[in-house]
């Protein structure tokens, strides 16, 4: 059964298709008729084409070239009722998209409401319901608009050199994608198993929240190595980033009741990240009167550990003693550490001391806690540290390297009955009893306390390290690969190179491999230093061998 369509002949092919129209659905469901039919079909614009089987009129089609802003509209297609189910609408199509209009940057239709037929056959074939036309043709009834998208309409005209907005996000087809996204490590089925029936519960309301809590706590307590007696101080939330977002909120609250006679806060960070740097001046616009805030990071390029907390005491010591009327907080976070290091328990403890000497609040984010290099060990954290040494608040989140389809959950942890009461307040702002919430709770106390979780991490971490190994073996010698202590990522420098990070990442993306711009974590190219290029090592081995061995041999 060979399906042929051509041009009409002759009027009389025309009014043939007006009488197919006028006794076929969607239309005499609409009241079209024969006479009204014929007179749309008459159209001057409108190219009718013939669907032949055997020389057997079987269907039509008719199209505007020019009916939608100077784009392609496919006005009708219409089947015969004895031919429909046979594929023949998906062919004429295919006919209009690859034949008629190859080159059009978008294809638009329009499909009635009461043709559901129609709608799941364009959405199959890749079609987007882009607009709707209430009470269009009757009151009630709606005409929806539909398009095929190829590319944006100005793309052809762009110089030819200039990325489009497709390579710049590493998005088309061919890119090999190693940006600092989501882990592509998929999730055994017992975890797929944990979320979607803790879905499935949250849905249906058949949860008891306080059971729900209470096992994530537990969880958390084993897998983080929580000290027991700090189970009435953790707070569970949606993200790392809100987790810092509602902690720094709370701080603000904390120090203006603790210390009355302090005057605006200094925020004490190893590097100024863009993440860090937005979350923090979302606290200095704050209409509160204890508002104004101060950010500080430290001058010396950070090259390990110790140099790092050493930074960090220097700067708070000099912050101290220069304006001993502001509180004090010192941050270590995961967005303003590419390099994944990771923090001694000796070098924590000297901080802390630190801190509790200058009466500063230390908040450590613990990204790298768990997944990644290091997987399933943990590392030291905040979380032992002694309630006394200093007011202290850690945080700990799934982050992207577990393949949770977007989902994240972050935990925030403090040693103090007061800071927790205030993370009480602000997070209260967010997340009072809503069914995200309670989903969060419910999906995450299974995940988290789920014995196939330590076997998935340790998975992740032995392909992190085995493409790792990887890029530093197969690196040329232009290239310095940094071993990070932590995390799941690689950060790429080019000690010699003049151009920068972002000039980096295009050249990159130019040979067909997406990473993530050295500079995109700062706030500014004069803090960057060397320029490099940070790349995901959570990436299926023989793809991340392969994205490497294109940039090798371009």
């Amino acid at each position: 059964m060979k399906l042929n369509i051509r041009p009409k002949l002759n009027k009389s092919e025309v009014v043939l298709c007006a009488q197919l129209m006028a006794a076929s659905a969607p239309w005499n469901e609409l009241y079209f008729s024969e006479e009204q039919c014929l007179k749309n079909l008459l159209s001057l614009s409108l190219d009718i084409e013939i669907a032949e089987i055997e020389d057997q009129f079987v269907g039509f089609l008719a199209t505007r070239a020019t009916g939608m802003e100077g784009e392609p509209l496919l006005e009708y297609i219409c089947i015969k009722h004895d031919f429909r189910g046979r594929k023949i609408g998906t062919s004429m199509l295919k006919y209009v998209e690859e034949k008629k209009f190859p080159d059009a940057d978008n294809i638009y239709l329009f499909v009635s409401d009461v043709n559901p037929r129609a709608i799941t056959l364009y959405e199959k074939l890749g079609y987007e319901k882009v607009g709707e036309l209430p009470n269009y043709n009757l009151w009630g009834q709606t005409e929806y608009l539909y398009r095929k998208f190829r590319r944006p309409r100005q793309e052809r005209f762009i110089p030819e050199g200039t990325l489009t907005k497709d390579q710049n996000e590493g998005k088309i087809s061919g890119v090999y994608d190693l940006n600092s996204g989501y882990a592509q490590i998929p999730l055994s089925k017992e975890l797929r198993d944990c979320v979607f029936e803790g879905t499935e519960s949250a849905i249906k309301g058949s949860i008891d929240y306080s059971i729900s809590k209470s096992l994530l706590e537990d969880s958390l307590i084993k897998l983080l190595e929580i000290p027991p007696k700090l189970k009435s101080y953790i707070r569970a939330t949606f993200s790392g980033s809100i987790a810092l977002d509602r902690v720094f909120g709370a701080v603000r609250k904390y120090a203006q009741k603790k210390s009355r006679s302090k005057i605006g806060i200094t925020a004490i960070i190893p590097e100024p990240s863009l993440d860090l740097w937005h979350l923090l001046l979302r606290e200095q616009f704050s209409k509160e009167q204890y508002h104004d805030l101060r950010i500080k990071g430290v001058k010396e390029k950070i090259i390990d550990n110790k140099n790092r907390i050493d930074s960090l005491i220097r700067e708070l010591k000099i912050q101290y003693n220069k304006t001993p009327e502001r509180q004090l907080i010192v941050i270590i976070d995961s967005p303003s550490n590419p390099l994944g290091i990771v923090t001694s328990t000796e070098d924590l403890e000297r901080l802390a001391t630190s801190c509790g000497k200058f009466g500063a609040i230390l908040i450590v984010d613990h990204c790298f806690l768990l997944a990644g290099l290091h997987a399933p060990k943990t590392i030291p954290s905040v979380f032992n540290l002694p309630s006394n040494v200093c007011d202290w608040v850690g945080i700990w989140d799934t982050g992207k390297s577990i393949d949770l389809a977007g989902d994240k959950f972050g935990v925030i942890v403090t040693g103090s009955e007061y800071l927790a009461k205030e993370i009480d307040d602000s997070l209260a702002v967010i997340q009072p009893g809503t069914y995200n919430a309670t989903r969060s709770i419910e999906v995450f106390s299974r995940v988290l306390g789920s014995p196939h979780l330590l076997t998935y991490l340790n998975e992740v971490g032995n392909i992190c390290r085995i493409n790792l190994d990887y890029l530093q073996s197969n690196a040329p010698k232009n290239w310095t690969v940094n071993s990070p202590d932590a995390g799941t990522f690689a950060c790429v420098y080019f000690e010699e190179s003049k151009i920068g990070s972002e000039n980096l990442r295009r050249a990159w993306l130019e040979r067909g491999v997406h990473a993530a711009a050295g500079r995109s974590f700062f706030r500014s190219v004069a803090s960057e230093g060397v320029p490099f290029l940070r790349i995901s090592l959570v990436r299926d081995t023989v793809f991340f061998k392969t994205a490497i061995g294109q940039l090798l041999n371009s």
